[in-house]
Order: C-alpha cells, then sequence, then structure tokens
C-alpha cells in the first residue's frame, strides 16, 4: 500500500491562479531528484494496478483571476483554491497515479452561443446572455446570420433549420436554453458597471436591474454575477460592503 508523498520544495502555491514563464529545464532536473528520493515513486510503467486522473476543464478562463469565465466561487478564489488543493493532491499521490489527462473546453471564433450567430429583423445581434428559444426562430425573432452561411458552406435556410434543431433539443431537456455569451472579455462586466452606476445593490438585485434596463433582452444567470463583481472589487472599480441579515 502506496504512502503519500511530501509536498516538494519547489512547489509555489503563489503562482497558482498566474500565468508564469516556466523553467523547464531546471523544473525537470528538481523534479527527478524530488521523485528518487521518495521511496513509494515508480516509473508509471510499472504500475500493477493503473490509475487515471482525469481534470476537466482547467483552462485559464476558468481559473485565473480576471479572466472572463473565473469562478471565484463565495471567496472570490475559489478556482485558485481548488487548483492549490488539486497540485497538492498529485504530488502526494504520484506513487500511485499512472497518468494525468487534462481537457480543454475549447471554441471556435464563431459559434452557436455568439451573438453573431443571429439577427433580428433589423439586422441587431442579441446582448449577452439572452436566452434563444424555439417560438423565437419559428416566429422569425431570431433567425441564422445569412452573413456567415459560407464561412460554414451552407445556405441560409439550412442554417436557420439547424438553430431551430439545436434549440429544439436543448428545450427538451429541461435543463438549458440556447443562451448567448459574450463574445469580448470584459462585455458583462460593463453591463454590471452601467447597473450599479444607478446606486448600491446586492449581486441579485444587480442582476435583475439589467434585466429591467435592457427590457428582458439579457436574462442574466445567478451564478454569472458574483464572479464577475469579484473581478471588480478587485480592480477597485466597485467598492463592497458586508451587513449582518435581519432577523426577528
Amino acid at each position: 500500500m502506496s504512502t503519500q508523498s511530501p509536498i516538494p520544495d519547489f512547489f509555489d502555491s503563489q503562482k497558482v491562479g498566474t500565468t508564469w514563464r516556466v523553467p523547464y529545464e531546471e523544473r525537470a532536473k528538481q523534479a527527478r531528484d524530488w521523485a528518487r528520493s521518495q521511496q513509494d515513486i515508480h516509473p508509471a510503467s510499472a504500475d500493477s494496478t493503473r490509475t487515471w486522473l482525469m481534470l476537466i476543464d482547467v483552462q485559464n478562463t476558468f481559473c485565473i483571476p480576471d479572466f472572463e469565465l473565473y469562478v471565484g466561487g463565495r471567496s472570490g478564489r475559489g478556482a485558485v483554491e481548488d487548483n492549490v488543493r488539486l497540485c497538492e493532491f498529485i504530488y502526494r499521490n504520484l506513487g500511485t497515479i499512472t497518468r494525468i489527462t487534462a481537457t480543454m473546453d475549447t471554441h471556435r471564433t464563431m459559434q452557436v452561443f455568439h451573438a453573431i450567430f443571429f439577427v433580428d429583423k433589423d439586422d441587431n445581434h442579441p446582448a449577452p446572455y439572452t436566452d434563444i428559444h424555439v417560438s423565437d426562430l419559428r416566429d422569425g425573432k431570431w433567425t441564422f446570420n445569412a452573413a456567415l452561411a459560407s464561412q460554414f458552406g451552407i445556405a441560409p435556410e439550412y442554417g436557420q433549420q439547424m438553430m431551430i434543431h439545436y434549440a429544439e433539443k436543448l428545450q427538451k431537456t429541461g435543463k438549458y436554453a440556447l443562451t448567448i455569451w459574450f463574445e469580448l472579455p470584459g462585455t458583462f462586466e460593463m453591463l454590471l458597471l452601467k447597473a450599479l452606476s444607478l446606486g448600491a445593490m446586492h449581486g441579485w438585485g444587480v442582476a435583475e436591474r439589467i434585466e429591467r434596463l435592457s427590457g428582458g433582452a439579457c436574462e442574466i444567470q445567478q451564478g454569472a454575477v458574483y464572479p464577475a463583481l469579484q473581478r471588480l472589487l478587485r480592480r477597485g472599480w466597485v467598492a463592497g460592503e458586508h451587513s449582518e441579515p435581519v432577523t426577528n
């Protein structure tokens, strides 16, 4: 039975959550010397029981503060704290881990959840966080952007059929609508700043204010509000205060 290994001295938890140049040659030598000093770490090829550690969607966008989809959680450092624990877990259990694979949630420049994919009768694109329903596509409120047809080698009519098909599939799951995400980092933050410029308010109230200001065009998911507010707080663009709940 394998015992846990200590955390190596060259691991710096303060660098988790930042982008920095890795000194690969130096780190490779450090890793080799450290592994040789641990009795329970042997070549993975010799493992009789093979353990595969799968890391899901650990790209910078989700894991590094100030990136557009950073997951801050309640503390504002949720993803960073998770990754510190992850790194420590890997080091402590290298004696039993055979392989590590990291997936990356990557996207093309133009995808179905980007505003450029849809236009209304006046050739306007939907606002960020707009939910597009099957009825919106069938009634012509939103249609596939015909200007993109040549990019995908399809006819505009076929593009519209595919949008309806995709929205129907999402609707049948009963969980998600076809939601438009912002295409440029910072777009959502600008919406938050506009809402807060009208007066202080708690996070969920800010989301409701954005929906009212947009006439319902922007339907904000609560889980997106707090990480964005944390980014604005760290930049010093907004100020926050804590208040105790009122109880009778």
